[in-house]
C-alpha cells in the first residue's frame, strides 16, 4: 500500500454484492446497450440471463468474428435486440465502424463497453454517450498489478474515467485500482461465470480418447484452455517428471492449441513425460470425455475461465498463489477445498501441489467434486454474474 494512504475498505463480498432483481427499483425497464469485441461463447448464459432480465431492455452490439478467429461467436441471431458493427483492426489498435451511430439512434439509458484503452473507438464513444445523457460503463478485468510506469497508470486512470463506473471481475482489481487512487465509489466488483457452448465446434472424438487412454492406470492432470506462452504449462510438464521420479504413473492431457503447443511436446519428448494434445475444442460431449480423464486441472500461471469450467465438472485445480501472475477467477481456488495453490516459480513445490491435489481425489471423491461444484453455484454462476451487473447500473444513480 502506498505510504500515506488510507486503508482500502474492501468491496461488498461477491455472495453478497446482490440477492435478487427486486433490488434494482425501476419503474419501467432501463434502456441497455452492451458493447463488444464479439459475443464470445463463453458468455452466453449471462448474456442471455440479462436478456431475461424484466430490469432491463438490452441490446448488444458486436462483430460476429474475432481478431484472430480463435474465439468461437454466438450468433447475433440468438438475441432479440442486436446491431452488427464492423471489426477495423491496426495492429493491436480496435476500430468499431457503426458503433457512433448506433449509439446516436438507439438513444440508450445506459451504454456498457468492453474496458479495453486499445478499442480507440470505445474512447469517443464514451463521450459521445455520456453528451447524449447516457450513464456509461466499462466491462473489465482492470488492474493485474500495480502499473509498471507512471505513464501507464496515467492513461488507464484517464481512460477510466471517462465511464461513470467500472465493473470490474474481481477484488483484486478493486484493490489495486483503489490503491493507485481511483475513486471507489466508481467501481464495482461483478465476478465472473462461464458457460459452455452446445455446438461451437466439431468435436473430437470422445469414444477415441477415452478408448485410446483407457489401457492403462496413467492418472492424467492438464487442462483445456488456449495454449499461451505466459501460462507456462512448460512447468506443468518439468513436474511431471518430477512425480514420475517419484514413482507416480501420471501424464499430461491438454485440450486446446495456440502459439506454445509446439515448446510444450517438444519439452514433452525431451523429458520421456506421456503428452497427450487433443487439439482445441468447444462442444459439451469432448469437453465432458476430457474431465472423465483429467484427475486434476493444472495451470502454472494465469488461471482464468478454465478454473470454472474445470470446478463446474467437479474438477479441483491447482494453480500459483501470486495474484500479480493471476487473473481474477483463481480466486475460487480455495485451498484444500477446491484445489491446491503453489509459490511461484518452484517445479517442486508445483509438484508437491500436484500430488496433494490428487490425494485430495483419492481421499475425498465425490464431496471433492460437490465442493468444487458448490463453489461455482455459490459465487461463479450466470445468475450471479447477471445479478451483481444489474445491482450495479442502479448504483450511483440516486
Amino acid at each position: 500500500m502506498r505510504r500515506g494512504r488510507a486503508p482500502v475498505e474492501p468491496p461488498i463480498p461477491l455472495v453478497n454484492a446482490f440477492d435478487s432483481r427486486e433490488q434494482v427499483l425501476m419503474s419501467q425497464p432501463m434502456s441497455v446497450l452492451i458493447v463488444q469485441q464479439l459475443l464470445a461463447h463463453y458468455r452466453r448464459g449471462v448474456l442471455m440471463e440479462l436478456e431475461r432480465s424484466a430490469a432491463i431492455q438490452v441490446t448488444f452490439a458486436a462483430d460476429t468474428s474475432s481478431k484472430d478467429g480463435s474465439i468461437p461467436g454466438i450468433p447475433l441471431t440468438s438475441f432479440r435486440r442486436t446491431v452488427r458493427l464492423k471489426n477495423s483492426w491496426l495492429g493491436p489498435v480496435l476500430w468499431q465502424r457503426g458503433l457512433l451511430r448506433c449509439i446516436v439512434r438507439g438513444r440508450f439509458d445506459c451504454v456498457i463497453f468492453s474496458g479495453d484503452a486499445k478499442h480507440i473507438s470505445t474512447w469517443v464513444a464514451l463521450a459521445l454517450a455520456r453528451l447524449l445523457g447516457a450513464r456509461t460503463y466499462l466491462w473489465t478485468i482492470g488492474w493485474h498489478r500495480p502499473d509498471s510506469t507512471r505513464l501507464k497508470g496515467m492513461a488507464r486512470t484517464l481512460f477510466y474515467r471517462l465511464a461513470d463506473r467500472i465493473l470490474l471481475y474481481g477484488e483484486d482489481g478493486y484493490r489495486l485500482g483503489a490503491e493507485a487512487g481511483f475513486p471507489t465509489d466508481r467501481m464495482s466488483v461483478i465476478g465472473n461465470s462461464y458457460s459452455q457452448s452446445p455446438s461451437a465446434s466439431t468435436p473430437v472424438e470422445a469414444l477415441d480418447l477415452e478408448a485410446s487412454l483407457s489401457h492403462d492406470r496413467t492418472r492424467f492432470v492438464g487442462a483445456i484452455v488456449r495454449l499461451n506462452h505466459e501460462k507456462r504449462f512448460d512447468m506443468l510438464v518439468s513436474a511431471v517428471d518430477v512425480l514420475r521420479r517419484q514413482g507416480r504413473d501420471i501424464g499430461v492431457l491438454l485440450t486446446g492449441s495456440g502459439p506454445a503447443q509446439e515448446t510444450i511436446a517438444k519439452e514433452a519428448e525431451r523429458l520421456g513425460v506421456p503428452l497427450f494434445l487433443t487439439g482445441a475444442a468447444y462442444d459439451d460431449a469432448t469437453i465432458s470425455a476430457v474431465y472423465r480423464k483429467l484427475d486434476v486441472t493444472v495451470l502454472p500461471e494465469r488461471a482464468g475461465l478454465t478454473v470454472m469450467q474445470s470446478l463446474t465438472y467437479g474438477t479441483p485445480v491447482v494453480t500459483v498463489d501470486d495474484p500479480y501472475h493471476q487473473v481474477p477467477e483463481f480466486r475460487a481456488v480455495i485451498p484444500g477445498v477446491t484445489g491446491v495453490l503453489y509459490p511461484r516459480g518452484n517445479v517442486d513445490a508445483l509438484a508437491r501441489a500436484i500430488d496433494q491435489c490428487l490425494r485430495m481425489v483419492d481421499e475425498q471423491g465425490e464431496s471433492l467434486a460437490e465442493a468444487c461444484r458448490a463453489e461455482i453455484e455459490k459465487n461463479w454462476s450466470v445468475e450471479a454474474h447477471a445479478r451483481r451487473l444489474l445491482s450495479a447500473l442502479g448504483e450511483g444513480t440516486a
